[in-house]
């Protein structure tokens, strides 16, 4: 019971440890669960390692599909700065979608084989506690590698997609490298290149797309790794193996890997708008070298309009970004 009150608690205190692109946020997700029930250990590492190869598989097959796409577009002389985020903006959604519906089966999965509930003979006063926090751990284990690779596809489309580098990062998460599928991660040190108007209000349309589905889509499935029936008596027993926590600690890991994947995308469209905020002030308006010489529309404004036009439609999730930032 201690040491799954430890691993819980653990779970309430979530950060990166592993390098963008690499295919895992943090290690937590990785160790094996020892809730000192074999069979359930046994169940937890079948069902992660399937629940990840589906995940895994799906993004694959979406970024192949996107890179045929891409050709094409640049074969045909078509809008590629902007199409390209647009695209990996809508697989980004597409991931979070279909990591929704691999956690409905695997909840289906787990009642149907693991829960005791599932029999007609059993009696719940019968059970005890640490069985019943076992099983929720071990569920929780399996939602928690799924929501961990939806929330690495997340962040690394805002940092190699959208070319967002967020100084305060864990260092070990922005070391030069190459994560998954050839992801490359370098980052680092310091290259301050303003982006363009156009690309820029690209890449804070896209964010904010992202941010609606998480705002839609992330209550539910949160509420669908969540498996614990009797919160009260859990917590209580945790307690009592002496192990003081928080209500945040006290979520299961997939819960906390969820509330993670919003906080960091309000996180990073804010740093998108930001970069837009920046692109119209630092472009070179000025002088007779930019300016028209026969009084047509200067290409900032044309750009800027564009801008305001692509980033309207998503006001719900703006208003959520300048609630934080």
């Amino acid at each position: 019971m201690k040491a799954l009150s430890k691993y819980q608690a653990a779970a309430g205190k979530l950060t990166r440890t592993e390098k963008i692109g690499s295919g895992h946020y943090t290690k937590l997700t990785m160790k094996n669960l020892e809730t000192g029930y074999p069979h359930l250990d046994a169940y937890a590492e079948a069902r992660r390692s399937v629940a990840y190869q589906s995940m895994q598989l799906f993004y694959k097959n979406l970024r192949s599909e996107r890179k045929k796409e891409w050709d094409r577009r640049v074969s045909t002389g078509g809008d590629v700065e902007s199409g390209e985020l647009d695209s990996s903006a809508r697989d980004a959604v597409r991931c979070l979608e279909h990591a929704m519906v691999i956690v409905a089966g695997e909840k289906s999965i787990y009642r149907c084989v693991v829960s005791p509930t599932s029999s007609h003979t059993h009696d719940t006063l019968q059970i005890p506690l640490e069985y019943k926090y076992a099983l929720v751990a071990s569920y929780s284990s399996v939602c928690g590698v799924i929501i961990d690779r939806i929330l690495d596809i997340i962040e690394l489309f805002f940092v190699k997609d959208a070319s967002l580098r967020n100084p305060v990062a864990n260092s070990t998460a922005l070391n030069e490298g190459t994560g998954l599928d050839g992801d490359s991660t370098s980052d680092g040190t310091s290259t301050s290149v303003t982006p363009s108007v156009r690309f820029a209000a690209s890449a804070a349309a896209a964010g904010l797309r992202i941010l609606d589905a998480v705002r839609m889509l992330g209550p539910s499935l949160a509420k669908l790794c969540e498996m614990a029936s009797d919160k009260m008596q859990l917590r209580s027993a945790v307690s009592s193996a002496g192990s003081i926590m928080s209500k945040e600690n006290s979520a299961s890991l997939a819960s906390n890997l969820c509330i993670a994947i919003h906080r960091m995308t309000v996180k990073n469209a804010g740093k998108a708008l930001e970069n837009l905020a920046i692109a119209v002030k630092k472009d070179p308006i000025d002088g007779e070298k930019f300016r028209p010489k026969d009084a047509r529309v200067a290409a900032i404004s044309s750009d800027v309009v564009r801008a305001i036009r692509i980033v309207s439609p998503f006001v719900n999730a703006y208003k959520s970004v300048t609630k934080r930032r």
